[in-house]
């Protein structure tokens, strides 16, 4: 994932359990019109052959490798590397017996990888090298591949709907934030009305500001709800609008501190997945990024270095740059 100061939104998503990088819940891998093509590149690597799959996360692509190779009784030496602090085997509850014989690598960024020179018979990665810097990153890829190998990096398309859906969920994310400012007002009214009922007698004054705290959160509940039609990214604000009002529901069983918390856990979460949307449109990529990046690698001395649409139906999801390097 992306080098970024503000690095700690990808760490906080792969700690949780999910697979895949693109709008996934945690429900499963990539759908079959992503996979497909990898099961294709994979069924052409010969048994025990080492793959390095860059900017891993939770493994989705090493996932689809170990699966590969497994249904006709092959095996690969697969390693996924990840900026991010990644430990999918700690966070994953599916495909635990793939997990385990795949070796992670968290803190290892793919512009400076600690392998030695024609280490690997692939390097591929799906939705994650676009995030790193590209010169450097494509110059390692072709430094740690056997003579050859094959070079597959699936990327974001700025143009593609992918990236159009970012931008929707961005201004979801955003409304929540800064417009209806829901973790906010939930918060002043967490602190508001437990000042208000643990006082020994009511003060008039701040059963007042309790009732208008409340109201606030109320509203900013109501317009949340009212954007749902409409919204990109519905989950997202049904999640933070359940979370929020659970805990107000049950504030009584729990100490400010602790709803104080919830409030601040919704917010830090809202941040971080825009975060990881703004990350996503700045990697994404365009014709001519991948044009000059398939002349990059023939420049480093591959061979039918070329890229082409990744598509999901009708749809263009990423672009799909490869390369073979010069035997």
């Amino acid at each position: 994932m992306p080098e970024r100061a503000d690095g700690w939104v990808w760490d906080r998503y792969w700690h949780y359990d999910r697979i895949a990088s693109c709008f996934d819940e945690g429900r499963a891998n990539y759908s079959e019109p992503v996979a497909a093509p990898w099961k294709a590149f994979f069924a052409k690597c010969q048994d025990g052959a080492a793959i390095l799959d860059l900017c891993t996360g939770n493994g989705a692509l090493a996932l689809i490798a170990a699966e590969t190779a497994a249904e006709d009784g092959r095996r690969f030496a697969i390693t996924g590397i990840d900026k991010a602090a990644i430990d999918p085997a700690a966070y994953v509850s599916r495909h635990a017996d793939a997990l385990r014989t795949i070796d992670f690598r968290s803190g290892v960024a793919a512009e400076s990888l600690p392998f030695g020179d024609e280490s690997f018979d692939a390097v591929v990665s799906q939705y994650g090298a676009e995030y790193a810097p590209r010169g450097e990153t494509l110059a390692e890829a072709v430094r740690v591949l056997r003579p050859g190998g094959r070079i597959a990096l699936v990327m974001h398309a700025a143009d593609g709907t992918v990236a159009a859906r970012a931008k929707a969920a961005m201004d979801d994310a955003d409304f929540l934030l800064d417009d209806a400012r829901l973790p906010a007002a939930a918060l002043a009214c967490f602190r508001a009305v437990a000042k208000a009922e643990q006082g020994e007698s009511l003060v008039e004054a701040e059963e007042r500001r309790a009732r208008s705290a409340l109201t606030a959160f109320e509203t900013a509940l109501k317009r949340t709800g009212e954007r749902l039609e409409t919204a990109s990214d519905p989950e997202m604000l049904k999640n933070s609008a359940r979370v929020l009002i659970d805990a107000h529901t049950k504030r009584q069983l729990a100490p400010l501190s602790a709803l104080e918390e919830k409030a601040e856990e919704v917010r830090l979460e809202i941040a971080a997945h825009r975060g990881r949307l703004q990350a996503l449109l700045n990697a994404a990529v365009s014709p001519e990024d991948c044009a000059d990046m398939a002349r990059d690698l023939s420049a480093l001395g591959c061979e039918d270095a070329s890229w082409e649409n990744a598509m999901n139906g009708d749809a263009l999801i990423g672009y799909r740059l490869k390369a073979r390097r010069a035997a």
